[in-house]
């Protein structure tokens, strides 16, 4: 759901084609008057902003993997919805959602399926966007592959709610130059305390959303450690997080070029009831940089699209482990572990394990790969 402008846009809401519903809230908002459904794409959601002298409405159309840009200056009068412009879609990608700078002219947009994470579009022309970059969380390379979920602006800054890598605020005054300059764990160090509760940063659960009270305050909606109310302080450097109510230990808050290392214990991820602990262990030969690993959820188009443990740096001759939340009872998931060389793991292996069950154990001692599909396939 969006509101904006006195206008109601219920997202996805078009019927069997999606789509967005819309509604005008005036005179009397509790008996919101029906005009009309946007159906030219899924309209997952929805982002409303008057650029020069138009209000547009940004829709962002889920599987069709790009974002509309829509003229609803004369919507109250007319239930047509012009299209100013669209993004390239992107295969692979699902657009989630979109914000734009104070400014009009810049375009922030959302991938939920993790093809590239966060899109920046010059907007200046409404009617031609223009890729500028993609980025993604400090922390990518280094820690996992996290899901991007929602985000907002706030001046100068993206703040963004990235699942299981928490709140994260990237400074986008300069797009060709974005930096990742704050951050609050709102999954993995709920208390605050500076010792990560869960080590995984791959799944679907975690900061959810984020929104801005009239005070400033910023508040995060997290899946499963509830809200969190945290104040972006400003000034001359750069933006530091801090909780209303004081955790023991000060989140970190510098820029994050050195990623906090995780604990070296290996923690279960905090699944819910209808979900199980997912476990992939790998074990390396020297040459661990050949190796790549995969876990993909199939979606409704039976396609393995939807990243659930992506990893590209492996450590030699180790037992790396990986651990991910799975909904097996009612998903179908794919895991593939690839070897550039093509000969294989030498003296290693690749097993699964649902809850501790050991589902599957393959040495790969030669060859390009393996996959195994499992759940309801």
């Amino acid at each position: 759901m969006n509101v904006w402008n006195d206008l109601l846009f219920l997202n996805g809401a078009g019927g069997g084609t999606f789509g967005c519903r819309i509604f005008d809230l005036l005179p009397d908002p509790m008996s919101p008057k029906f005009i009309t459904t946007y159906t030219g794409g899924d309209c997952h959601d929805s982002y409303g902003q008057r650029i020069g002298q138009r209000d547009v409405l940004f829709s962002a159309d889920g599987m069709m993997g790009q974002y509309r840009l829509l003229d609803i200056s004369n919507i109250r009068n007319s239930n047509q919805i012009p299209k100013i412009g669209e993004t390239n879609s992107v295969n692979g990608a699902y657009a989630h959602s979109n914000v734009v700078s104070d400014d009009g002219k810049t375009l922030f947009v959302f991938d939920e399926f993790n093809e590239f994470d966060i899109g920046v579009y010059d907007i200046s022309d409404l009617s031609n966007p223009q890729l500028i970059t993609t980025f993604q969380w400090s922390g990518e390379q280094s820690e996992g592959n996290s899901i991007v979920h929602n985000g907002m602006i706030l001046g100068n800054y993206l703040i963004v709610a990235y699942y299981q890598a928490g709140l994260r605020v990237f400074d986008v005054s300069n797009t060709s130059n974005i930096q990742e300059v704050g951050k609050y764990e709102t999954f993995r160090d709920p208390n605050g305390d500076g010792i990560f509760d869960n080590n995984s940063v791959r799944g679907d659960d975690g900061a959810w959303n984020v929104a801005k009270l009239q005070s400033g305050k910023i508040l995060i909606s997290d899946t499963v450690y509830g809200t969190f109310v945290v104040t972006l302080n400003g000034g001359p450097g750069p933006p530091t997080l801090q909780p209303t109510s004081e955790p023991t230990r000060q989140p970190t808050s510098e820029p994050v070029s050195s990623p906090v290392s995780p604990p070296s214990k290996i923690l279960d991820p905090e699944c819910s009831p209808t979900e199980k602990v997912l476990k992939v262990e790998v074990k390396t030969d020297t040459a661990s940089g050949e190796n790549k690993l995969n876990v993909k959820l199939r979606n409704t188009k039976k396609k393995f699209k939807k990243k659930i443990i992506l990893v590209k740096t492996f450590e030699n001759s180790k037992i790396n482990t990986f651990l991910a939340c799975v909904k097996t009872e009612s998903k179908c998931y794919k895991m593939k572990i690839t070897d550039k060389g093509r000969n294989g793991i030498q003296q290693g292996f690749v097993k699964m394990y649902l809850d501790d069950t050991k589902i599957y154990g393959n040495k790969f001692k030669r060859g390009r790969q393996r996959n195994k599909k499992f759940g309801q396939c």
